[in-house]
């Protein structure tokens, strides 16, 4: 199962046609490695329900390193992978508006 947080994203990758040239090498890749799992489902989730991974990737991209190998937990993904595994969800947080008049 793949959750991706972006709806647009994972219709590029699912969808046969693709009217984004800029990228089509890239969701080519992800379509044909998605292709050598032998079931495979791809899904969309809210941002805020894939917060671990979107921290891995954040230490990955602050890293100088190519490939990190964790034997450990992250001290700051802990209450994250709590929350996780016990089904919280978070919510979700969207910009006041205020009516002029």
């Amino acid at each position: 199962e793949i959750e991706l947080d972006a709806k647009v994203v994972l219709g590029w990758v699912t969808e046969e046609f693709n009217s984004n040239l800029h990228h089509a090498s890239l969701i080519l890749d992800c379509r044909t490695l998605a292709n050598q799992i032998p079931q495979v489902r791809m899904k969309y989730c809210i941002r805020e329900a894939n917060k671990c991974a979107n921290a891995l990737a954040r230490t990955g991209l602050d890293s100088n390193q190519d490939f990190m190998l964790l034997d450990s937990t992250l001290v700051g993904l802990c209450i994250q992978l709590f929350c996780d595994n016990s089904g919280l969800y978070y919510e979700r947080l969207r910009p006041l508006y205020t009516d002029f008049v």
